[in-house]
């Protein structure tokens, strides 16, 4: 699925990482089973639909964060995205 992010610029699913983890628990010292993470990852330095403007562009953009040339869409710690995983993949059957 790619991602639509204005009407000029749509960053294709080829160029997205997704990176799924399990958190720690309340106490930090386990591994909580039930909470998990989800990150949407795009490299900017990578990307090969991108022109050098647009990554300059980024690049000198104080409102975005890079880490080392990746930015982190989106990032989020859900109890029930188990759940929402298991819907996700029903809906692609």
């Amino acid at each position: 699925m790619d991602l639509l992010i204005n009407s000029d610029l749509i960053i294709p699913s080829s160029e997205l990482l997704w990176r799924f983890t399990l958190t720690n628990g309340p106490d930090r010292q386990k591994i909580n089973k039930n909470d998990s993470k989800v990150e949407l990852i795009f490299c900017v330095g990578n990307s090969k639909f991108l022109t050098s403007q647009q990554k300059l562009k980024i690049r000198n953009d104080n409102n975005i964060r890079l880490i080392k040339e990746c930015i982190i869409v989106f990032k989020r710690i859900d109890r029930n995205l188990e759940i929402a995983k298991k819907q996700f993949v029903k809906s692609q059957i």
